[in-house]
């Protein structure tokens, strides 16, 4: 199950909708990076026929409108949250089949290299990375999370001269879960990208989750390394 907001334009937005645009825009960008909004655009001829946008959530849909600056200024008459019975031909049928990725993506204005060392520095990790615990120490050579789950093994890739960060976590029932991330330079700083990978079994709904978790991990990550607030 998906979300669908749908806007309906008011009679000036020819006029009004440029002067609010950049603040619509940064919203969306903000919900995107949660990893709730999934789609956005416009219909065409948006002046007759409106908008609308796709959440993991209708919780998210909700607050996105309530403090949307085309909400709260105008540009749109009304809006509404509509369910929506989405068929993937992406997740196919057969359980033993490859699982969906999503890359979930944050910039921080830092260099690569400050980045990098910080997050493969395993005692970074509670700082940042909540789902892993709140407390990691080393044991015989090897990084230990104390997990809700319990302790989990934490190992990254080697040090590399290309921003690879993958690092593997070994459950305490022995699976191994592989967690492909990078590092690399973007204007103003850097770009993190986290590959999260849909196992079967997992739900559309638990996969949105697990997205908007990671998603707030790295928001977590960008204050940390940027001196705001977490």
């Amino acid at each position: 199950m998906k979300y669908v907001l749908v806007y309906e334009p008011a009679p000036n937005i020819a006029s009004t909708a440029p002067l609010y645009f950049a603040a619509h825009g940064a919203r969306a960008r903000e919900f995107h990076e949660r990893g709730t909004l999934l789609r956005i655009g416009a219909f065409a001829r948006a002046q007759d026929y409106g908008a609308m946008a796709v959440f993991a959530t209708r919780e998210s849909a909700e607050e996105f409108a309530a403090g949307d600056p085309f909400v709260e200024n105008g540009v749109v008459a009304s809006w509404e949250v509509r369910d929506w019975d989405e068929i993937s031909f992406e997740h196919p049928a057969d359980p033993d089949a490859a699982s969906v990725a999503r890359h979930v993506d944050v910039t921080v204005a830092r260099p690569v290299a400050d980045v990098y060392d910080y997050v493969r520095n395993p005692e970074n990790l509670p700082a940042w990375a909540a789902g892993l615990g709140a407390a990691v120490h080393r044991v015989d050579g090897k990084w230990i999370a104390e997990s809700p789950m319990g302790g989990v093994v934490v190992a990254f890739a080697p040090r590399n001269d290309y921003g690879v960060l993958d690092h593997d976590v070994t459950l305490p029932n022995g699976e191994t879960v592989r967690n492909p991330m990078r590092v690399i330079a973007a204007p103003g700083g850097s770009l993190v990208v986290f590959t999260l990978s849909r196992r079967p079994g997992v739900t559309e709904a638990e996969f949105a989750a697990d997205a908007a978790t990671v998603s707030a991990d790295l928001a977590r990550l960008r204050g940390i390394l940027e001196g705001g607030p977490e």
